[in-house]
């Protein structure tokens, strides 16, 4: 198959027309193609329609990109075909294989294997573009709510540090999400907060109290992650790798299919404390119903909770 293509590529075939238009002579471009100025490609290269090109990236020579893929930003691809709808991941190197989807075939060695993080390999579907944009547009406003509130925070660990006994920050190990079902291939990120518990929010002294607990010793702190792309402003609640293994198999497989967040479903509908039943129910209704709208309505529903009007 790589070998055809190669065939196609240096005009091999007397009278075979390609689609695209022949940009500089051996690189054919389609229609509807983003190609970022910094991406190199070496001749001979074609491109399909509606192809994203990252920052970086180097293709050729002897490269064939179907049409609705991504390669992300400094990758780069050699004498391969990668198949439609197929994303590539950021700073991978490919020569000599073939790619569709999540299937990598390296023909050098004979192999084929399945990559199971999507982060690497994976398919293009309309669900995991939206999930895209929500995380850069989540990204972006962590970012902003960073640059601006960084004061706070740090104004927040000097009074700690002046007026609690104890340590000011408390360092957990959770399992970066979404992510595959086998716990070997699990990565980590160190989450910190304010807080000694993550559940121990907004219970003791009052809603105005549990309020500013809620906001200035747990959420603040989380923006750094969340500008960082490891979380996201809406989502489920972090959690360590013992604490997933401890979930039952269905509930596993939702909470490792969702995005952690600092404001979760079940905060906003059952405060700090949910039990076990609250907790697994509403996980479940986010994984189902994660979206831009929904999450518009878990921050009202945040305001109005720390506003003390949405009950305990």
């Amino acid at each position: 198959l790589i070998e055809a293509h190669r065939m196609v590529l240096d005009k091999a075939f007397k009278g075979l027309f390609l689609g695209g238009r022949e940009a500089d002579p051996g690189i054919w471009i389609c229609r509807n193609v983003s190609l970022h100025p910094t991406a190199r490609l070496l001749p001979p290269v074609f491109i399909g329609e509606d192809a994203r090109i990252g920052s970086g990236t180097q293709l050729g020579p002897h490269v064939v990109i179907g049409q609705n893929c991504i390669l992300d930003s400094g990758s780069s691809v050699a004498g391969s075909v990668v198949f439609p709808g197929s994303y590539v991941g950021e700073a991978l190197e490919l020569a000599d294989v073939i790619v569709d989807r999540n299937r990598l075939i390296n023909v050098r060695f004979g192999a084929a294997v399945s990559i199971t993080d999507h982060f690497i390999l994976g398919g293009i579907t309309p669900k995991h573009l939206r999930g895209r944009l929500l995380s850069l547009l989540s990204m972006a406003m962590g970012t902003v709510l960073l640059l601006a509130l960084w004061p706070l925070i740090l104004l927040t660990a000097l009074l700690l540090k002046a007026f609690s006994k104890g340590p000011v920050k408390y360092t957990r190990e959770a399992v970066r999400i979404p992510a595959s079902s086998d716990p070997g291939l699990w990565q980590t990120f160190s989450y910190w907060t304010f807080l000694p518990d993550k559940g121990e929010a907004a219970a003791k002294g009052g809603r105005l109290r549990a309020g500013f607990r809620e906001i200035f010793l747990r959420a603040l702190p989380s923006l750094i992650h969340v500008a960082l792309g490891r979380m996201r402003i809406v989502g489920v609640s972090p959690r360590t790798r013992e604490e997933i293994l401890g979930l039952s198999d269905d509930w596993r497989a939702l909470y490792l299919d969702a995005k952690a967040g600092i404001i979760s479903e079940a905060f906003v509908h059952y405060g700090v404390h949910p039990n076990e039943d609250d907790l697994y129910s509403a996980e479940a209704f986010y994984s189902a119903m994660a979206g831009f709208k929904h999450d518009l309505d878990l921050l009202w529903g945040y305001g109005t909770r720390l506003l003390g009007r949405g009950g305990d």
